[in-house]
């Protein structure tokens, strides 16, 4: 027996595990509102209540305007309001006023 053969198992084995749990995970995920399932009932009141609410699903209310390679030059000529010109406020808390509300 080669040494590369057990290797070459254990990969095969947890490929298929891992090719399982996606599998359930992706199965358990699309019936979850959360992951993009179908609204109903109040939800879906709410949702076509909205301006942006047309047949059937919402649309943008204007084309987005990403530059990507202007973002990148961007990055070397920033704005003299990206930091702050003095010191930021601090200001002094007692520490027990938190030991009090139970933060340790």
């Amino acid at each position: 027996m080669k040494p590369s053969q057990p290797f070459g198992l254990m990969f095969k084995l947890v490929a298929v595990l891992a090719a399982m749990a996606f599998c359930i995970i992706a199965v358990l995920a699309t019936g979850c509102e959360a992951f993009g399932a179908r609204a109903k009932g109040a939800r879906l009141a709410r949702m076509s209540r909205s301006p942006a609410w047309r047949a059937g699903h919402f649309e943008n209310p204007g084309p987005l305007d990403n530059h990507f390679w202007r973002s990148i030059a961007d990055f070397s000529h920033r704005s003299p309001e990206a930091s702050p010109r003095g010191g930021l406020p601090v200001s002094l808390v007692d520490t027990q006023t938190f030991v009090a509300i139970g933060f340790k």
